[in-house]
């Protein structure tokens, strides 16, 4: 199993601190922690309550980070953003159930081969960039948060997507993005 450089997508010559059961106890244990918390509570309610007027086939994420990466943070932050497409893949299967399974890709260099066999288990496929944004149409929820690259407006110079979420840079974040 080899590791790539996030930027480059080179091989490192690097042995994972952490093996592969080790990252899907990561994994599941936040994604339990998401699904027990008060906002994915809350964004249930609000999504359940809203009349969506287009019918969303596929929910493609940008920059959700490496799963590995939580085990050295302090928040869950990485898997909380995949477990949040999950999320609301389930909400709007149940909402539109006569339109089938929605479709959940993700994009993100930084993703490992731990990462990509995580994510493929639980419903997400991974693509390379430029695939994420070619992906996209207007049957599609997209979903970003702190990218490096102008999420938002690549995805609008290509395609009008059902519905966006993305977070706010705060200003202090501004520095730390270049």
């Amino acid at each position: 199993m080899a590791l790539r450089n996030k930027f480059t997508k080179e091989n490192l010559d690097v042995v994972p601190t952490e093996s592969l059961k080790d990252t899907k106890n990561i994994f599941k244990t936040n994604q339990k922690q998401w699904e027990d918390s008060e906002q994915c509570k809350q964004l249930t309610s609000i999504v359940q309550s809203i009349n969506i007027s287009v019918d969303i086939q596929q929910i493609v994420a940008f920059a959700c980070g490496s799963i590995r990466d939580d085990s050295e943070q302090q928040t869950p932050r990485s898997s909380f953003q995949h477990v949040l497409v999950l999320t609301l893949r389930n909400i709007l299967s149940k909402k539109q159930e006569d339109l089938g399974d929605i479709s959940c890709y993700a994009q993100d260099p930084a993703y490992s081969e731990f990462d990509i066999l995580i994510l493929r288990e639980n419903g997400i496929t991974v693509l390379d960039d430029p695939e994420g944004f070619l992906k996209v149409d207007d049957s599609t929820l997209v979903i970003s948060c702190a990218a490096q690259v102008p999420v938002r407006q690549i995805t609008l110079d290509l395609a009008r997507p059902a519905a966006m979420i993305w977070d706010r840079i705060e200003e202090h974040d501004r520095d730390s993005l270049w």
